[in-house]
């Protein structure tokens, strides 16, 4: 089990590293800071994965009912023990 979950770090640094990358680029070429959201980036990179993230997540949280992201890269997380929506 520890070999898996340091694999999954190892795909999510990789993954975070090549996003820094990419705003590094972007805010050199405008000649000033560029922030992209991580939600945004990783929907236009791989929407399956995302969503199989979020599956995954909403299946093993105690509670949860429903994951949603809104324009802006919001989770909005509907938690059905608690009769709330929470905004993350």
């Amino acid at each position: 089990m520890r070999f898996v979950a340091r694999v999954f770090s190892l795909i999510f640094l990789v993954f975070a590293v090549i996003a820094g990358l990419v705003d590094a680029i972007q805010s050199v070429a405008a000649g000033q800071p560029v922030l992209t959201p991580m939600i945004e980036s990783w929907s236009a990179n791989s929407p399956d994965t995302l969503a199989l993230v979020a599956a995954f997540g909403s299946d093993h949280q105690s509670g949860t009912h429903d994951i949603d992201f809104d324009a802006a890269g919001r989770a909005y997380v509907a938690d059905t023990h608690n009769n709330r929506v929470t905004n993350t």
